[in-house]
């Protein structure tokens, strides 16, 4: 054991000229990942400062909250470390106002499913914490699992680790004063340098992302406790359109029905807020749980790397092959995309669904579409977000506006067959529509 440390210590830390003296914060959350960032800056020959960034709170001490825990977490590592100084940060406020209630509250009120991680890391851990830790350093460390070169974002070595889902929608300017330590090690490596250091937390379970889920045994529990009563809506069987009972409007596509009384579990597979209805339909691999692919609304870091890239396209669609994830952790699919026009895929059952709202500068609208013989693309809800890659680089991706539902929906092709010549997965006949696509790995 004693060689494998040294044989790794040796590879993968050295010092830096460029350190030497140079102050680097890192935003310690109580975890060994963030632990282990710490001291490996300390090994670079940065003079490394702790912040430990306080996000949640109600003004309830008793509170059940792994706030505490957390916080005297950080502090050990610190004080282990010798850090050149700690310091906690209150956010409580900019979270309850930039992320909690628009994000999570108000946007299950307009039907849809938000994921507050993604917003967290926008508007709070590189967003106003980066904004106080630019007093009084250039760069701010994470122990997040990725890597980020020159402005741009990458995957980590890692991959089962990987977490650009969750940075895709950060301000590009931020990348610049971002630094990510992990982003080239293996998780159980963290976890046996941290046993090796006798870091005090070495032992001590991953941090949770967000600190209000600690009483509450999920989303459903917060809603009830913060929002107002969800209504009740009928739950409608897709194959036959009886009424098979009444569940919550909080109940989100491809989330399990909980209906009693049925042969069979139904799973959420559409929503009509308009009308007040939840489609449902029989068992996990009913084709209803597919569609063809989302139409989203860019982040800016996709706009941004767009900017920077000189990619032939032909009425919108771009000549190249990306991949994408519609959650964490979802192995990436091959997909296309196409950059669309203002309401240029308007549909007629458009209005009826739920939309992320959209400022008075709308963002750049794409469509993301799997190829295949039919609808391939797993559904998730409006408000979710789909993550794009070019290879290992994060590109950005966007929040989903609506689902691609069936090929009618598509517009017809019109374009020359050598568009698709980077994407070896599909076959594409001129002139035809999607209907026709033909998947040589099926």
């Amino acid at each position: 054991m004693q060689r494998f440390h040294g044989n790794l210590l040796k590879n993968r830390v050295g010092t830096s000229t460029d350190a030497r003296g140079k102050s680097m914060i890192v935003a310690l959350s109580g975890g060994v990942d963030s632990a282990v960032s710490a001291w490996l800056l300390q090994q670079a020959g940065y003079r490394v400062k702790g912040v430990f960034m306080r996000s949640w709170g109600t003004g309830d001490d008793a509170e059940d909250c792994t706030y505490r825990d957390d916080r005297l977490a950080a502090r050990r590592v610190a004080d282990f470390l010798r850090l050149d100084e700690f310091q906690e940060i209150d956010l409580r406020a900019e979270y309850w106002h930039s992320v909690f209630v628009p994000h999570l509250l108000e946007a299950y009120r307009r039907g849809l499913t938000p994921n507050p991680d993604l917003a967290c890391n926008r508007y709070i851990k590189f967003g106003a914490l980066l904004d106080v830790v630019a007093k009084r350093a250039d760069i701010l460390a994470t122990g997040h699992y990725a890597r980020c070169t020159g402005g741009q974002l990458y995957r980590a070595l890692d991959r089962a680790k990987d977490q650009t889902y969750f940075l895709a929608s950060i301000d590009p300017s931020a990348l610049r004063k971002l630094h990510f330590p992990l982003g080239d090690w293996q998780k159980h490596e963290v976890r046996a340098l941290a046993r090796h250091l006798r870091l005090p937390n070495a032992t001590r379970a991953s941090s949770r992302g967000i600190c209000f889920i600690g009483r509450h045994k999920s989303i459903a529990s917060i809603l009830d406790e913060f929002a107002p009563p969800g209504d009740f809506w009928p739950a409608v069987d897709i194959d036959t359109g009886r009424t098979l009972g009444r569940v919550s409007s909080y109940r989100t596509i491809g989330q399990r029905a909980g209906i009693g009384g049925l042969p069979q579990a139904f799973y959420v597979c559409d929503k009509d807020p308009a009308r007040g209805i939840i489609s449902v339909c029989a068992g996990r691999s009913h084709p209803a749980l597919s569609c063809w692919g989302y139409e989203v609304e860019a982040f800016d870091l996709w706009n941004a790397w767009m900017e920077h890239q000189h990619l032939k396209e032909s009425a919108g669609w771009l000549h190249r092959s990306f991949s994408f994830q519609a959650w964490y952790r979802q192995t990436p699919l091959s997909c296309l995309i196409r950059r669309l026009e203002a309401d240029s895929l308007a549909t007629s059952n458009d209005r009826a669904q739920p939309r992320v709202r959209v400022a008075a500068m709308p963002p750049q609208r794409l469509l993301v579409l799997v190829p295949g013989r039919s609808a391939s693309a797993p559904v998730t809800a409006p408000g979710q977000a789909v993550v794009i890659y070019d290879e290992d680089q994060c590109v950005g991706g966007g929040f989903v506006r609506r689902l691609i539902r069936n090929a009618a929906e598509i517009p017809h092709w019109t374009v020359a067959k050598e568009l698709f010549s980077t994407v070896p997965a599909c076959k594409f006949s001129a002139n035809t529509d999607a209907r026709s696509w033909a998947s040589s790995e099926r």
